[in-house]
C-alpha cells in the first residue's frame, strides 16, 4: 500500500505523512524532507518524502481526485502508477515526473536520495520484546496480585471439607487455562504489529467452556503431540533389555525435538486458534523454512528464559533452597516475593518474542492473511 501526503494549505512549514506500520499521523519539519525518522508511536523508521514545495531534490506529483477532487501530493517515484484515493478510494493515475528546466549555463545540484522505508529489524524488535512502558507494568502487577489470589484460594481450598482436593484442582485448572490465552493473545497482538500487552480480561466475552476447557485441551495437545515420541521413549526404558546407550541417545534427541518444537507450535496454535495441534505441527514444519535463523535465536534466548523460571521456581517453591542458594534473611524474602512477578514477566517476553518473529517474517507466512 503506498502513503502518500495530502497538502494542507496554511501549514508550510510542515510536511503530513502517516507511520505506515502503527498509522500515527506525524506533523515533521519541512527541513526533514528526504530524511528518515523513528516514529514516537512504534518506533519504526518513517521515511519523510523530499518533495516539499522548496525542495527541488525530490519533487513531488500534484494530482487530483477525478470523483472528489481531493488534491494529493505523491512522492516522484509513484509517477506511472496508480494510487487508492485516501477520500473514495478512486483509483488515481500518477503521471511521470518531470524534472524542471535549467538554463544551459547551470548545473543541476546533485540529488538527495531519500532513506528508504525499512522494516523494524528483527534484532530490534528483540530489544523491545523485553521493554514495557508504563501500562504494560500494570497488566503485569494485575498479573502478579491475581496469582497471589490463585494461590491464596488453592491453599484455603484445602481446608473445605471432601471437596478440598477438587476444589484446588478445578482452580489450578482454570488459572492456567486463563493463562494459557492470554499467553495467546499478547502472541497475536506482537504477530500484527502491536507493541502494547493486550486487555487483561478480554476474555470476560468468551464462553467459560471454550475459555477453560477448550485452551486447557489445547495446552495438553501441545505438550503431547510435541513431546509424544519422548513420553513414548521413556516408558521403553522400563524394558530392561533395551541398549542402554541407544536408549539414551534416543531419550535425549526426543527430549530436544520436544523441547524445540514446543515454542513453535504454541505460535501456531494462537495464530490459527484450532485444537487441531497436529495440524499447527505440520504449519510450524514448514515454515522453519521461512524462519529457521530467527527461530534458533529466539530458542537460545528460551532456554535461558525456562532455567530462570525453573530456578526461580525451585527457589520459590522450596522452604530450605533460599539457604542453600545463600540467600539469608531480608534478602532471602524479596527473593520469593519476586519469583512469581518475574516468572510472569519471563513467560510474557517469550510470547512477545514468538508473535515478533512471526511480524517479521509475515509476508512470506501469511498465516495472518498478509498481502505479499
Amino acid at each position: 500500500m503506498h502513503h502518500y501526503e495530502n497538502t494542507q494549505p496554511g501549514e508550510p512549514d510542515v510536511i503530513r505523512v502517516n507511520c505506515p506500520y502503527c498509522e500515527q499521523h506525524l506533523k515533521v519539519p519541512i527541513e526533514l524532507n528526504g530524511t528518515a525518522i523513528d516514529c514516537p508511536s512504534c518506533g519504526c523508521e518513517v521515511t519523510i518524502p523530499g518533495d516539499s514545495p522548496e525542495s527541488q531534490s525530490a519533487p513531488g506529483i500534484k494530482v487530483e481526485c477525478p470523483s472528489c477532487q481531493q488534491h494529493l501530493l505523491a512522492p516522484g517515484e509513484l509517477g506511472g502508477q496508480a494510487v487508492d484515493c485516501p477520500a473514495c478510494s478512486t483509483k488515481i493515475p500518477i503521471p511521470e515526473a518531470t524534472p524542471p528546466e535549467l538554463p544551459s549555463n547551470e548545473v543541476a545540484p546533485p540529488v538527495k536520495k531519500p532513506a528508504k522505508l525499512g522494516e523494524p529489524s528483527f534484532w530490534r524488535l528483540i530489544g523491545r520484546a523485553f521493554a514495557l512502558n508504563g501500562v504494560g507494568f500494570a497488566i503485569l502487577g494485575a498479573l502478579f496480585a491475581f496469582s497471589l489470589l490463585i494461590r491464596f484460594l488453592i491453599n484455603g481450598s484445602g481446608y473445605v471439607p471432601f471437596i478440598g482436593v477438587f476444589l484446588s484442582i478445578v482452580i489450578w485448572v482454570g488459572y492456567w487455562s486463563w493463562m494459557f490465552d492470554y499467553a495467546k493473545q499478547t502472541i497475536v497482538q506482537s504477530a500484527s504489529g502491536g507493541w502494547d500487552l493486550p486487555e487483561l480480561f478480554a476474555w470476560t466475552n468468551q464462553d467459560a467452556s471454550d475459555l477453560f476447557l477448550n485452551g486447557f485441551a489445547q495446552l495438553i495437545g501441545i505438550v503431547l503431540c510435541c513431546f509424544s515420541p519422548f513420553i513414548l521413549i521413556a516408558l521403553l526404558g522400563f524394558n530392561e533389555n533395551l541398549n542402554q546407550e541407544r536408549y539414551g541417545i534416543a531419550w535425549i534427541w526426543t527430549l530436544g525435538f520436544g523441547a524445540f518444537m514446543c515454542p513453535v507450535v504454541t505460535l501456531c496454535v494462537a495464530i490459527f486458534d484450532g485444537s487441531n495441534v497436529f495440524f499447527c505441527l505440520m504449519a510450524a514444519l514448514r515454515g522453519m523454512k521461512v524462519f529457521f535463523f530467527h527461530y534458533c535465536i529466539i530458542f537460545i534466548i528460551s532456554i535461558v528464559v525456562v532455567f530462570s523460571i525453573f530456578l526461580l521456581f525451585l527457589i520459590q517453591v522450596g522452604a530450605s533452597l533460599p539457604v542453600a542458594f545463600g540467600f539469608y534473611g531480608p534478602i532471602g524474602m524479596v527473593v520469593l516475593l519476586l519469583a512469581p512477578l518475574i516468572i510472569l514477566y519471563l513467560i510474557l517476553v517469550s510470547c512477545r518474542l514468538l508473535g515478533f518473529m512471526y511480524y517479521v517474517n509475515r509476508r512470506k507466512l501469511r498465516w495472518l492473511g498478509e498481502k505479499q
